[in-house]
């Protein structure tokens, strides 16, 4: 048992070095200009990293450092998938409503207008655009891709808890609302 224990500390320091060795040479090589270098080091990293908790933060870095080399090399359909995982990522590791997200919705918008897809890009625009406006409050977000147009996103919002000072208690919450994002 203990002979098992130590092999997975030590299979696992060995995976540990080797994303942070991919990671490094990575980054060197896109400081050098050396792209797809860079791209090879990260797919590596990548590999590694998902050997690793599918909540570890690197799995996340290497999918975000990836999405931006191939979206330098204007290979805009894998920067959008890599988006999509990391956003995922996130979601498992720090729920849904945090400023990492809403900058996933936005890239994703920004990708897909990019690639020539503005009924996409708007829907992520939209719903971005919807969540930083209601402050990060819990929100339901139901994106159907077989509704029609106009009814494609929409979000049910519960404000945010309202303290109450004076005694210390937590103060109801308002009504939700419903706020739809559709596209043109």
């Amino acid at each position: 048992m203990r002979k098992t224990t130590e092999t997975k500390v030590a299979a696992s320091t060995d995976s540990s070095n080797d994303w942070l060795g991919f990671h490094r040479a990575a980054e060197e090589a896109l400081a050098n200009g050396a792209i797809e270098q860079s791209a090879e080091h990260l797919r590596a990293a990548l590999a590694v990293a998902k050997q690793f908790n599918p909540s570890d933060p690197r799995l996340i870095l290497s999918l975000d450092l990836l999405a931006k080399v191939y979206e330098m090399q204007k290979d805009y359909p894998r920067a959008i998938e890599l988006i999509h995982q990391a956003r995922s990522a996130r979601t498992r590791l720090l729920g849904t409503f945090n400023h990492f997200v809403l900058t996933d919705l936005t890239k994703l918008a920004e990708l897909y207008n990019l690639q020539g897809q503005p009924r996409e890009s708007e829907q992520y625009a939209k719903l971005a655009q919807a969540i930083a406006r209601n402050g990060f409050r819990a929100i339901s977000v139901n994106l159907n891709p077989n509704a029609k147009p106009k009814n494609k996103a929409s979000i049910t919002t519960a404000p945010q808890w309202t303290p109450a000072y004076d005694d210390g208690d937590i103060g109801a919450l308002p009504p939700a609302k419903k706020i739809t994002a559709g596209c043109r």
